[in-house]
């Protein structure tokens, strides 16, 4: 299925962490809550209730890691995940097992919700990020921590999500 078809997961503990943090970055806001990074704060909140809705734990993400850094650490990668819990992660291309370096940069879309709410909290110089409409899931994310430096910009893409059922 590609990222623009549905997908799921359900109420975990690391979904009540990333609720905390997003309060935390909510009542810190600057210009009180009002500027982009409110914005972006607004719709993961809605974007992780759209996908927490699903009730999906078994899945398998296919994402793209962006970043400047070798291709091992880019996939795409597919991340199997059963009952909340990552199985397994394979390189797209071979079916080759991830080492486990680069499997920490290969999350599963609780990781990616994660990934979205640590980046805000460093004050990042841009951040983007785009969600299924109807599913919640992350689809893009884009992060320049720094502006004044070159090559730290992080980011993903998801290219398919197919629920397991």
């Amino acid at each position: 299925m590609d990222a623009g078809r549905l997908s799921g997961r359900s109420v975990t503990r690391p979904a009540v962490l990333l609720a905390a943090a997003l309060a935390a970055l909510g009542a810190t806001c600057e210009d009180g809550g009002t500027g982009p990074d409110a914005e972006l704060i607004a719709e993961l909140s809605a974007a992780r209730a759209r996908w927490e809705a699903q009730g999906y734990t078994d899945y398998a993400l296919t994402l793209r890691h962006d970043c400047f850094c070798g291709e091992t650490h880019r996939g795409p990668v597919v991340v199997n995940v059963r009952s909340d819990q990552i199985v397994a992660r394979v390189y797209q291309s071979t079916g080759e097992p991830v080492p486990s370096d680069p499997a920490r940069f290969f999350p599963d879309v609780e990781g990616l919700f994660a990934f979205i709410a640590q980046s805000l909290s460093q004050d990042p110089a841009q951040i983007r990020a785009e969600f299924h409409p109807e599913f919640g899931y992350p689809t893009e994310i884009f992060v320049d921590f720094a502006a004044n430096v070159a090559d730290e910009e992080r980011g993903y893409r998801v290219l398919a999500l197919d629920p397991m059922r």
